[in-house]
């Protein structure tokens, strides 16, 4: 099923955000479940909405994924973590070439030749990209490093958190001790 659309929002369905040029037009050509959708935006306009709709923009998101994980460049991103919505650059952002690929959906790397390459969805829908196997390869293990490094980094804060409330929740004793200083205060 193949639609045209003027408008789209980068979700955790979304598989693919690749470069789609024609003379006429210049967008992007967005691949979900069983849908192929022609969106007349380019890629980075629709990533960076996807960022700022979930509080952060692509250069936020850059700089996160670099504090993290060290990496410099072609750096994965977190869109939302919450919704496992990890993407990665084909190439740099700033290359009009450059498409996002979801993470999560990728099945298998095909290679086509030398500097192409075919990438299968679970679902089965695949889609042409113009980089070689081996930095394809190296984007996917990238990027599951980076989310490795990203949900650690989130456990660790959330066990810690939890430590402290339980810590700082006031305890029966604790009540008991206040209470005549808050009633001759109160008085």
């Amino acid at each position: 099923m193949t639609k045209w659309i003027t408008d789209y929002e980068v979700t955790p369905y979304t598989y693919a955000v690749l470069p789609f040029n024609t003379a006429d037009v210049t967008g992007s050509l967005v691949v979900e479940k069983g849908k192929y959708l022609f969106i007349d935006k380019k890629p980075k306009v629709l990533m960076e909405r996807a960022c700022k709709f979930f509080g952060s923009s692509i250069q936020g998101r850059v700089q996160g994924t670099r504090q993290i994980s060290g990496m410099t460049h072609k750096v994965p991103i977190a869109v939302d973590p919450h919704s496992g919505m990890f993407f990665f650059p084909t190439n740099s952002p700033t290359n009009p070439k450059c498409a996002w690929i979801a993470h999560s959906h990728i099945s298998k790397i095909i290679t086509i030749s030398e500097k192409e390459s075919e990438l299968l969805f679970v679902t089965g829908e695949k889609v042409h990209v113009f980089i070689s196997p081996g930095s394809l390869r190296n984007q996917v293990h990238r990027t599951a490093h980076f989310r490795y490094l990203f949900i650690e980094r989130l456990q660790t804060y959330y066990r810690r958190s939890v430590d402290h409330e339980r810590v700082a929740e006031p305890s029966a004793s604790n009540e008991l001790m206040f209470s005549p200083l808050l009633s001759e205060w109160l008085d």
